[in-house]
């Protein structure tokens, strides 16, 4: 071992080589990170599904799920028996949202997208859905969704603005 000389100290250095590691225990190694990577964003996405409040308006009908589910539209979809599997069109047809943890309200069909249609037909059951979940006059509306990686918050494509001036609370 060389030591090197520095303010009158002698500093040692050791070079260290690692041995070379097994393919069969490398490929583990691989496989538990992606495992947790896994594990990990569902969590995310678990813990996201829990603190929203899922709605859907299907066949001229506003329902509203249960507060505190751990999944998305689509497995709600499925428990109703509304659609055999996640991928049915018919789920892609559904108005869906959710009141947020902030009270805001989301809505949007098929891939996260908001047109025309859709708008009118939401808006019809805007006034219902504020009542029977007692939203803030102060809340805000969002339509659609910019899809992003999960774990990240998904900004709105279109903002309409508070609920107060979207719907005649006289009419509530």
């Amino acid at each position: 071992m060389k030591g090197l000389i520095f303010k009158k100290s002698v500093i040692s250095a050791k070079i260290i080589r690692p041995k070379p590691i097994n393919p069969y225990f490398l490929n583990i190694i691989l496989f538990l990170n992606f495992d947790a990577k896994v594990f990990f964003d569902n969590m995310k996405e678990e813990e996201f599904h829990k603190s929203r409040r899922m709605f859907c308006i299907k066949d001229g009908k506003l329902y509203i799920a249960k507060p505190d589910l751990p999944y998305s539209h689509l497995v709600w979809f499925k428990k109703k028996a509304w659609v055999k599997e996640k991928s049915d069109p018919i789920a892609m047809k559904i108005i869906r949202g959710y009141v947020d943890s902030k009270g805001d309200v989301h809505f949007y069909r098929g891939n996260f997208e908001v047109d025309e249609k859709t708008e009118r037909e939401f808006f019809k059951f805007l006034p219902e859905l504020v009542k029977k979940l007692k939203l803030n006059p102060e809340a805000k509306v969002f339509g659609g969704a910019i899809v992003q990686k999960t774990g990240v918050e998904w900004p709105p494509r279109k903002k309409y603005g508070k609920i107060k001036r979207l719907v005649k609370f006289k009419s509530i």
